[in-house]
């Protein structure tokens, strides 16, 4: 909830409207109801209070707030002499619809490192995803380099390590079938060194 708000008067003559009105420090006092007229034509205004006491006087230009008692009032379009702006404490509160304002106001505030969340958020997303591809095509990069040392390397030791294991087998079962030569042999002779006896 904003706790003032600001209303253009109904018979100004000018183009000024309520741009925005933001609490930017803790007020100095309690907020009272106040009126900022504008005295001449070149933006020369008065800040006044309830009784007509003048609280603040300057002379506005465009983009500069009117700033008093913690609060920031920015104006759009061009005020008239004559131009009279209320400034209040908010009358009801829980119907105030500032901190949605707020909230919404902050969509266009650089929070971040001089940027909007959005605009932050993106290059984020970006730098991310410029990352990510770069990773993935070094380790693609890497991946093939490894490749080709490994052919390169077979090329040279000539050592297909397939070819390798299926010499292996056949020499197993090689081995394994001189081994079931030697026992029959060894069966035959048994059997002859029997019979002669």
């Amino acid at each position: 909830m904003r706790p003032v708000t600001a209303v253009a008067a109904i018979a100004n003559s000018g183009t000024a409207s309520v741009a925005s009105l933001r609490i930017v420090a803790a007020p100095t006092a309690a907020y009272q109801p106040l009126t900022l007229r504008f005295i001449d034509a070149s933006g020369g205004y008065e800040l006044v209070d309830s009784a007509n006491t003048v609280l603040a006087a300057g002379t506005w230009s465009a983009g500069s707030p009117v700033a008093t008692n913690g609060f920031e009032l920015r104006l759009d379009g061009t005020p008239a002499m004559g131009d009279r702006f209320t400034i209040a404490p908010t009358a009801y509160p829980a119907a105030s619809n500032g901190n949605a304002l707020a909230f919404d106001d902050m969509a266009t505030r650089p929070l971040i490192d001089g940027q909007t969340f959005g605009d932050a958020y993106a290059q984020l997303l970006s730098e991310l995803g410029v990352r990510v591809q770069s990773a993935t095509a070094t380790a693609d990069s890497s991946s093939a380099v490894a490749e080709r040392a490994s052919q390169a390397l077979t090329g040279e030791v000539g050592v297909n390590l397939d070819e390798e294991a299926a010499r292996l087998i056949q020499f197993q079962q090689a081995y394994q079938a001189a081994a079931k030569m030697l026992q029959t042999a060894q069966v035959v002779l048994d059997t002859l060194l029997q019979l002669g006896r």
